[in-house]
């Protein structure tokens, strides 16, 4: 989780300083790749770790935080555009 998780910040530097387009394809599919293979071994910690009474609970906190995560980066991406072009 976290190699695949810094391999992906890697590539997203690398996809905004992109200067052609085959750059930006190349990190855009090792952004994809390298979160998708966190993203398998993240979700099995819920059953892993969480006793198995209590696994519909623990799923539902998992999704709220990914929702709220969600959400919270997409106003955060809103504030720096807003920001952006007021300035």
């Amino acid at each position: 989780i976290l190699w695949a998780t810094l391999g992906s910040a890697v590539c997203n530097i690398v996809f905004v300083l992109a200067g052609n387009f085959p750059l930006l394809l190349v990190s855009f599919f090792g952004i994809q790749l390298l979160l998708n293979a966190a993203t398998g071994p993240y979700q099995a910690l819920l059953p892993d770790t969480v006793p198995a009474a209590r696994h519909g609970l623990a799923s539902a906190y998992m999704g709220v935080a990914l929702l709220v995560g969600q959400l919270a980066g997409a106003v955060a991406i809103g504030m720096v555009k807003t920001w952006g072009m007021a300035n």
